[in-house]
């Protein structure tokens, strides 16, 4: 009985901890590109346009709100701040819905 009740309390912490984590990486990485494209659109300049498009494209991709953009030749991401809030709100919304798929790399929704 006594190894039944420790296997089960070490599966419990086991599992708590692997949820823990997985939202110490998600939050992590979705903040990361908020916080890129939010940069971005406080200064108006990026070091690496690369970086800034890729994070754009990230959150466009999770939460489905697409970035303001303009038409010349090509079309050019042009983030507002009503972008940044819009993905904020997303965030909150569905924080815990968004988890660290292992298997594929990357962050999905449940």
């Amino acid at each position: 009985m006594k190894k039944i009740i420790l296997l089960l309390f070490t599966i419990t912490i086991l599992s708590c901890k692997t949820y823990h984590d997985d939202r110490n990486i998600t939050e992590n990485v979705f903040l990361y590109h908020l916080y890129t494209v939010e940069n971005f659109v406080k200064i108006g300049y990026v070091d690496n346009s690369d970086c800034l498009f890729r994070s754009i494209e990230f959150l466009e991709k999770l939460t489905s709100i697409k970035c303001e953009h303009t038409e010349q030749y090509v079309s050019l991401y042009s983030p507002t701040n009503q972008n940044i809030k819009s993905w904020k709100k997303w965030y909150r919304k569905n924080k815990n819905k968004i988890y660290w798929d292992e298997t594929d790399n990357k962050m999905k929704i449940k």
